[in-house]
């Protein structure tokens, strides 16, 4: 896994350059995306992201969930 982010480090340094990085950091895999495919890589980019921000919001609300049961299965929640 961490040579998978080293290589999406390296490639999005490559096609964007260090200044493009810092100057839109929100954005620059997309701009990478977009130099690298042009409009197909910008909309690759985007959905992936999107599905990255719903499986973490999707796994925090079950760990949330989860410690919500244990703390009421240990009897520290009000009945």
């Amino acid at each position: 896994m961490t040579i998978v982010y080293v290589v999406v480090v390296l490639g999005t340094t490559m096609l964007v350059g260090a200044d493009e990085i810092v100057r839109h950091h929100e954005v620059a895999l997309s701009i990478a995306g977009q130099k690298a495919l042009g409009t197909a890589g910008l909309i690759l980019v985007t959905v992936g992201a999107s599905f990255s921000t719903g499986s973490a919001i999707n796994s925090t609300l079950f760990a949330t969930a989860r410690l919500a049961q244990e703390v009421a299965e240990d009897g520290e929640l009000p009945p």
